[in-house]
C-alpha cells in the first residue's frame, strides 16, 4: 500500500513542477472590439467571450517598470492560434507566417516567451500589445484550438526560461517521444497482422496505434501545408478512425458479432463523411456529434467485449481498470467538448490514452511472445515425435525388408528341397532297387539317407544354439549306433544364441562330413564330438581312434575343399590335427572348427 501512496505524492508533486511559475501575473487588461478598448480578464477564451471572432484582434496590456532591466521575458502559457507581441510599439516576438489568411501558423500548444530588450523598456508606465489571431469557433472543431489567451507573466529571462523550458518538456517533447513510440508500435503491429492475418487484433490495434501518432503529430507541424478549414476537417476524422480501432480491436479481444456492434461501426464511417462535406459554418455542431458517436460506439463495444471476456472467463483486472479510465476521460472530455465542464487546455485523453496504448501494446506483444514460445517449444516436441516416428518406420521398414528376405529365402530352399526330393531323390531310389552290385545298392542308400538329411536341414528354419546341438547329437548318435560304433559326446555350457539357417547348415554338414569319413574309411571303435565356447569363439572338434597315414599326407578331396568354402563363407575356420600316442606315434586325427560368437546373429544372410 505504501508504494500507492509514494505514488500518489509523486504525482503530486510533478504537477505542482508542472503548474509553478514563481513570476509575477498580468492578468487584467483591455481587448480591442469594434474599434474600442474594453476590459478584459485573463486567461480569455473566444468560445466564451466571442465565439463568432474570427481573424485577428488586439489585447492591451499596463506595466510599471521602476527602473529598465538588462533583460527581461514575456512569457505565455498558451496563446492559440498564432500570436505577435509589441513592447511600446517595438515588435519582440513573432509567431511566423502570414498575419492574415487560411494558411496562419498553428501554435496552440507551443509555449511563447519573449525577450523585452533593456531599450524597449522605459521608466514608469509601459504598454504591451498581443496581437491573436483564430478563425471563427463554429468552425473549428475542439475547444482547445478555439481562440485563447493565457495570463502574460512578466519576469526576469533568466527565471522564464526555466519555465519555458519545464512547458515546451511537456507539452511537446514528451508528445513527440509519446507518438513516436505509436507510430513505430502501430507499423510493428501492423507488420505482425500482415504476417498472421489469422489475428484481427493486430490489424486493429495497429490502426489505432498509427492513427493516434497521426493525431499526436500536430506538435510536430506548425506550418501543416493544408487550409485550416481542411485540417479541421480531418482532426475529428482521425479521432474517429482512433475510435474505429479501438472498437475493432475490442471486438476481435471479444469476438463480438452483434448487429448493434455493426451498426455503431457503420454510423462511424458515416460520420466520417459528414465530417469531409459539412460547411464550415456547422463543422463544430458535426465534429461534436462524431466525437460523441466515437465514444459512445467505444463504450457500448468495450462493455459487450467485456462481458463476452467475463463470461469466458478470460478478464483480468487491470482490464476493467483500464476500461474504467478510458470512459471516464473520454467522458470528461467530450463533457468539456459540450462546454459543461470547465475549460481545461489539453484533453486528458491526450494524456492517458498513449499511456494506455503503449501499456495495452507491450501486454499484446508480450502475448506474442509468450505464444511463440509456445509454438516453437511445440514444433521442436513435433520435431522430435517426427524423428521417433520416422525411426519406428525405418525400423519396421527394415524388419519388413528382412522379413521378405528371409522369407524369399526359405521359398528358394522349399523349391531347392523339392528338386532334390523329386529329382535326385527318384534316381537315388531308383538305383537302390535296381543295382545287382550290394556295394553301389549300399552307397546309394547312403546318399538318398544323406540327401533326405540334407532336405530336413533345408527346411528347417533358423533357432537356437542349443536347439541346434541337441539336434545334431541326436542325429549322429543314430548313425554311430548304426554303424556299431561308440559316441563321445561332450558339450558344455553354450551362450543363449541364435543361429541362422546357413550357418545351422554348413555346422552341420561339417559334423555329418567328419562323422561320415570316420565311419567310412577308418575302423575306429570311438567317435569323440566336443562343443564348446571358448573367449569369443564356438568351438567344434571331432576326433577319431584310428592310427593313419599324417594328415599332411592326405590328398584333399572334393568334399574336404567344399567343407572349407562353406565354412569361409560363415566365417568360421577349419583345421586337422594329428593325434599322438604314449609312444609318439599317430593313434587318431581331430577336426576343429571355429566360429566367431558375433557372427552368430541369427539373421538369414544373402
Amino acid at each position: 500500500m505504501n508504494r500507492w501512496w509514494w505514488l500518489c505524492a509523486g504525482l503530486c508533486g510533478l504537477l505542482w513542477w508542472a503548474q509553478s511559475t514563481h513570476a509575477a501575473e498580468l492578468l487584467r487588461g483591455e481587448v480591442l472590439v469594434d474599434g474600442r478598448w474594453q476590459p478584459v480578464v485573463l486567461p480569455d477564451h473566444w468560445s466564451d467571450s466571442r465565439p463568432d471572432l474570427s481573424g485577428a484582434t488586439w489585447y492591451r496590456l499596463r506595466v510599471d517598470i521602476d527602473q529598465p532591466r538588462e533583460l527581461l521575458g514575456v512569457f505565455l502559457k498558451r496563446a492559440c492560434n498564432n500570436v505577435w507581441i509589441y513592447a511600446n510599439g517595438q515588435l519582440i516576438y513573432s509567431g511566423g507566417g502570414p498575419l492574415e489568411g487560411p494558411r496562419v501558423h498553428r501554435n496552440c500548444y507551443f509555449p511563447v516567451l519573449a525577450a523585452w530588450p533593456r531599450d524597449a523598456q522605459r521608466p514608469g508606465a509601459n504598454e504591451l500589445l498581443v496581437r491573436l489571431h483564430s478563425e471563427a469557433a463554429a468552425s473549428l472543431t475542439s475547444e482547445q484550438r478555439k481562440g485563447h489567451l493565457s495570463p502574460v507573466v512578466l519576469d526576469s529571462w533568466q527565471s522564464l526560461q526555466v519555465v519555458q523550458q519545464r512547458e515546451y518538456l511537456i507539452r511537446i517533447t514528451l508528445p513527440r517521444v509519446t507518438c513516436a513510440l505509436m507510430g513505430f508500435a502501430g507499423f510493428m503491429l501492423l507488420l505482425l497482422w500482415w504476417r498472421y492475418r489469422r489475428e484481427p487484433v493486430y490489424g486493429f490495434f495497429g490502426l489505432t496505434m498509427a492513427a493516434s501518432a497521426l493525431g499526436t503529430a500536430r506538435v510536430f507541424i506548425t506550418v501543416p501545408g493544408l487550409d485550416n478549414l481542411l485540417v479541421e476537417r480531418l482532426v475529428p476524422v482521425v479521432a474517429v478512425l482512433i475510435c474505429l480501432g479501438i472498437v475493432g480491436s475490442l471486438g476481435s479481444l471479444g469476438g463480438l458479432r452483434t448487429r448493434l456492434y455493426h451498426t455503431c461501426l457503420q454510423a462511424c464511417i458515416v460520420a466520417i463523411g459528414a465530417l469531409l462535406v459539412v460547411p464550415s459554418g456547422m463543422l463544430a455542431t458535426v465534429a461534436q456529434f462524431a466525437y460523441g458517436l466515437g465514444a459512445l460506439t467505444v463504450g457500448v463495444t468495450l462493455v459487450l467485449s467485456l462481458s463476452a471476456m467475463h463470461r469466458a472467463g478470460g478478464v483480468q483486472r487491470g482490464f476493467y481498470v483500464a476500461a474504467l479510465v478510458i470512459m471516464a476521460t473520454g467522458l470528461h472530455d467530450y463533457l468539456v467538448q459540450l462546454r459543461v465542464l470547465t475549460y481545461v487546455d489539453r484533453p486528458l485523453l491526450q494524456v492517458v490514452m498513449p499511456v494506455l496504448l503503449l501499456a495495452f501494446m507491450v501486454r499484446l506483444l508480450s502475448r506474442h511472445a509468450e505464444a511463440l514460445t509456445v509454438a516453437e517449444n511445440a514444433r521442436a516436441e513435433m520435431e522430435q515425435r517426427v524423428r521417433l516416428v520416422t525411426r519406428e518406420i525405418e525400423d519396421s521398414y527394415a524388419q519388413a525388408v528382412q522379413l521378405q528376405k528371409e522369407r524369399a529365402a526359405r521359398d528358394e530352399r522349399e523349391r531347392i528341397a523339392r528338386d532334390l526330393h523329386d529329382d535326385l531323390g527318384a534316381r537315388l531310389l531308383t538305383l537302390v532297387h535296381r543295382s545287382q552290385d550290394e556295394k553301389a545298392s549300399e552307397s546309394a542308400r547312403e546318399a538318398l539317407s544323406d540327401l533326405r538329411i540334407l532336405i530336413g536341414h533345408l527346411n528347417t528354419p533358423e533357432g537356437m544354439l542349443d536347439e541346434a546341438v541337441s539336434d545334431w547329437r541326436a542325429e549322429i548318435g543314430q548313425r554311430c549306433e548304426a554303424a556299431g560304433r561308440e559316441l563321445d559326446w561332450q558339450s558344455g555350457d553354450l551362450p543363449a544364441m541364435r543361429l541362422g539357417t546357413r550357418q545351422k547348415i554348413t555346422l552341420g554338414r561339417v559334423l555329418r562330413e567328419a562323422v561320415t569319413n570316420i565311419l567310412k574309411h577308418t575302423q575306429s571303435t570311438r567317435v569323440r564330438v566336443r562343443i564348446q565356447s571358448t573367449g569369443e569363439r564356438l568351438r567344434i572338434e571331432v576326433e577319431d581312434e584310428a592310427s593313419s597315414a599324417p594328415f599332411a599326407q592326405w590328398k584333399a578331396g572334393v568334399g574336404v575343399r567344399n567343407l572349407q568354402m562353406r565354412a569361409a563363407q560363415i566365417g568360421a575356420t577349419l583345421h586337422w590335427e594329428d593325434l599322438q600316442g604314449p609312444d609318439g606315434n599317430k593313434c587318431g586325427t581331430c577336426l576343429q572348427c571355429a566360429l566367431p560368437l558375433a557372427a552368430l546373429d541369427g539373421r538369414e544372410e544373402e
